[in-house]
C-alpha cells in the first residue's frame, strides 16, 4: 500500500494504517497538498502515488 498514516494518539505502535479511511479523508488531502506543495518549492522530481 503506497500510503501510510498513523493516529499515534490513539494508535501509538503504528498497527492500524487509517490512510484508507473515509475518517481522515480531509487529513490525507491536507497532507497530500501539503507534500505537493513542497515537491514543486523544492523542485523534487517524487511522483505522488494516487489515492
Amino acid at each position: 500500500m503506497p500510503w501510510l498514516l498513523f493516529h499515534l494518539k490513539e494508535d501509538p505502535y503504528e498497527q492500524v494504517n487509517v490512510a484508507h479511511n473515509v475518517v481522515y479523508a480531509a487529513k490525507r488531502k491536507e497532507l497530500n497538498d501539503r507534500l505537493k506543495q513542497w515537491i514543486h518549492e523544492t523542485g523534487d522530481s517524487f511522483a505522488l502515488p494516487e489515492f
